[in-house]
C-alpha cells in the first residue's frame, strides 16, 4: 500500500493512492484501504494528487480518495 503526502511551504501534494494485500487475512478481508482521515486537517492545502504508475498497490485506493477529496489527478 502507498500513499506520501508532500509539504511544501503551505502547499501539499499526495503521490499515489494505494490498496494493501494482506499477507495474513482475517476471513472475509483480500484488501486494505488507507485511511485518508489524516488529511482533513491539510485539506486547504492539498493542491494534487500524483500517480506513479498503475498497479493497484499505488492507485487500488484511488475511488475512495476522490469520495473524500477533490483534487487535479495527474
Amino acid at each position: 500500500m502507498n500513499c506520501m503526502g508532500i509539504r511544501y511551504g503551505d502547499e501539499m501534494i499526495v503521490v499515489d493512492a494505494g490498496m494493501g494485500f494482506p499477507e495474513e487475512t482475517p476471513f472475509g478481508v483480500d484488501i486494505s484501504i488507507p485511511n485518508f482521515d489524516f488529511l482533513e486537517e491539510y485539506r486547504d492545502d492539498l493542491t494534487a494528487l500524483i500517480l506513479t504508475h498503475g498497479h493497484e498497490d499505488h492507485i487500488g485506493a484511488l475511488p475512495y480518495f476522490l469520495k473524500k477529496f477533490n483534487l487535479p489527478v495527474y
